[in-house]
């Protein structure tokens, strides 16, 4: 039986010795797209993403999408980048606990106690503890937020209304994150404010409190830099 496109796809990065997170940044390509090539839900990726991922591999887009063309045995093409010896970080630095996502229906799992790299904490932020961050996933925050921006969160600041949030959730399926503006809360429910696109009136969403675990302030650049 010919290999799938996610069997080549999980195939080239466990060739490579690369995590998901690894590879998805290293191809240019948003990690929630790349998880739903390799599960299956999307089987036709986009031209964009092909071309970020066979150059990342050195594979041709036929390969990649057919299994058929000159690349029919790719680990033996596919040339890893320079290993460098990582920094050692600052006690300051502050830790990137993964992404979070614009959309609530496919919010970013939760993994409190990961950590996937670390940045230098902004001037204001420097003697605070507690301090994480997380990169944005989605469009559904533009133009506030972007793809792949950086967003920092401080879990001890309750969150007041029209503050940007990162609430997460548990459904029964493990924690979720997902991003949006507080617009408003009573006993039974949180409603979050989405952008979606330029032009439209946005979107807000409702989420049961008993599905919510925890409210997470997202600092604005006045509170990061104290201007």
């Amino acid at each position: 039986m010919s290999e799938t496109f996610a069997e080549r796809l999980k195939g080239l990065i466990e060739d490579a010795g690369m995590s998901v997170s690894g590879a998805s940044k290293a191809a240019g390509v948003d990690r929630a797209t790349l998880r739903k090539l390799l599960d299956g839900t999307n089987q036709q990726p986009s031209i964009k993403t092909l071309d970020g991922l066979s150059s990342l591999f050195n594979v041709s887009r036929d390969w990649l999408m057919t299994g058929d063309g000159e690349n029919e045995t790719p680990s033996a093409h596919f040339a890893p980048p320079p290993q460098t010896a990582p920094a050692t970080p600052s006690a300051r630095d502050i830790a990137i606990r993964g992404t979070v996502s614009a959309s609530y229906s496919q919010g970013a799992p939760s993994e409190e106690t990961e950590t996937i790299g670390t940045v230098p904490p902004p001037p204001a932020l420097a003697s605070i503890s507690g301090i994480y961050a997380l990169y944005v996933e989605g469009r559904s925050m533009e133009p506030q937020f972007f793809p792949g921006d950086l967003i920092f969160l401080n879990p001890s600041r309750p969150p007041r209304v029209n503050d940007c949030v990162v609430v997460i959730t548990d459904h029964g399926t493990g924690p979720q994150r997902t991003l949006g503006i507080l617009d408003a809360e009573d006993a039974e429910n949180i409603r979050l404010h989405k952008h979606t696109r330029e032009g439209s009136n946005g979107l807000t969403i409702t989420i049961p409190k008993k599905f919510v675990k925890a409210r997470h302030k997202v600092l604005s650049t006045n509170e990061m830099f104290g201007a």
